[in-house]
């Protein structure tokens, strides 16, 4: 004789979560903890630019020293030598 293995009501899932699956149980999860988990991502989020924006800052100021440098340079390596004056400004 066969039997047939009988389906649970969906209503007496919420209170027994050995008859719910995964994802029924990933889902119910999220919405228990819903705020929780919007702060964090928005957290999450806030951090990122926040880092993106000092990465962003540590790189213009990298740029414009090499420029300086750069510059300084040029005005050393190119000093007139026969002008005295013009060179020492220059230094």
């Amino acid at each position: 004789m066969s039997f047939k293995l009988k389906d649970h009501d969906r209503r007496t899932a919420l209170g027994n979560p050995e008859f719910m699956s995964k994802s029924e149980k990933a889902w119910l999860f999220a919405e228990q903890y819903r705020s929780a988990i919007i702060g964090g991502t928005l957290l999450l989020c806030l951090v990122a630019v926040l880092l993106g924006g000092l990465f962003w800052y540590q790189y213009d100021q990298t740029s414009q020293a090499m420029t300086l440098q750069h510059e300084a340079a040029a005005l050393y390596l190119d000093r007139p030598l026969d002008d005295i004056e013009k060179s020492k400004q220059n230094l």
